[in-house]
């Protein structure tokens, strides 16, 4: 397939990041760079003549035709705006919304195309955060970088993983923790790295997001309650480093992995959990693609139940205890 950039329209710009020794390229309109690199931002990198990943984003006016054609393969999960198709023969991964969004990602290349047609503000905000969170795992997972749903906080280097789906409460413990000291690396999704002393948790490039019912809990987030919330994006977007002044954490050692359930009670409570019902949590992470990547990312998830304590924590809302809790266990 010809690049974007060869299709008659030109992207505007570029912008450069770097991430755990990958480097990308993301080529756009200005609107495309500015969603993008408000997620990226802490990646940032000098321009660069070789890179790992290179991002491509066109954006047409309205009725135009798509300059991605559309994809083929199976289904790998419904979605009722569109689909997300993965193709193993091409090793593609394609998805459709709204008929506004075309994304076609060639994971092992470490190239992904995208046109939009007649978009606005929301749809972009969309596309840059949880449409791009697809394409960018797969991607990394082709070079050794695997996903966990989870976030991550260290202290003195060693980490502690708060694994769950949406709703299990984990941007609520990440904040919970990030204003009692600990560092943060991400409140939502950490990627692990395996060497020879074992896996390293990798900070994912986003903002912490919190709902209206996470800013009831702490005074500092009382002016989000009500407030509008950005283009496309379900909860309001914030940036600890501002709001604590602290420096962000890149890096650490996992030790502790928990799996937090919102108890609706004032006291927490934290269990032991078996290290093969940890794992049954975590394997829904690894997405069936390419299959020795797919098999590669359930491996690493095995070695991170193995090298973790893994605990099931029923969350209250003594928030000022939380932090004393789970230092524990580090």
């Amino acid at each position: 397939m010809a690049s974007l950039l060869e299709s008659g329209t030109v992207a505007q710009s570029n912008a450069f990041y770097s991430f755990a020794g990958v480097t990308l390229r993301v080529s756009g309109p200005p609107e495309i760079l500015e969603a993008l690199g408000n997620r990226l931002s802490p990646r940032s990198s000098a321009p660069a003549d070789s890179v790992d990943l290179q991002l491509d984003f066109v954006s047409l006016p309205p009725g135009s035709e798509h300059v991605v054609p559309r994809g083929v393969g199976r289904s790998l999960f419904p979605l009722e705006v569109g689909e997300v198709l993965y193709d193993p023969s091409e090793d593609v991964l394609f998805f459709e919304y709204l008929q506004r969004i075309r994304v076609r990602c060639e994971p092992a290349k470490g190239r992904l195309q995208a046109s939009l047609v007649g978009v606005d503000h929301a749809d972009i905000g969309l596309l840059c955060h949880s449409l791009f969170t697809l394409p960018f795992v797969e991607m990394l997972k082709r070079r050794d970088l695997y996903s966990l749903h989870a976030a991550c906080l260290s202290r003195d280097a060693t980490g502690l993983l708060i694994a769950g789906s949406t709703g299990a409460g984990k941007s609520t413990l990440a904040l919970a923790l990030t204003r009692a000291g600990f560092g943060l690396l991400t409140d939502d999704m950490v990627f692990l790295k395996q060497d020879s002393n074992g896996l390293s948790a990798i900070a994912s490039p986003e903002e912490v997001d919190v709902t209206d019912e996470t800013a009831e809990f702490f005074p500092e987030l009382s002016a989000l309650r009500g407030a509008p919330k950005p283009p496309g994006r379900p909860k309001h977007s914030v940036r600890t480093e501002a709001l604590y002044h602290v420096t962000p954490v890149l890096e650490c050692r996992p030790a502790a992995l928990v799996f937090p359930h919102i108890a609706h009670t004032q006291n927490s409570t934290l269990s032991t959990l078996r290290r093969y019902e940890a794992l049954l949590e975590v394997v829904p992470n690894a997405l069936l693609t390419e299959p020795r990547a797919s098999q590669a990312h359930v491996n690493a998830l095995a070695a991170l139940v193995n090298q973790c304590a893994c605990y099931r924590l029923e969350t209250g809302t003594d928030f000022e205890e939380l932090p004393r809790l789970l230092g524990e266990i580090l």
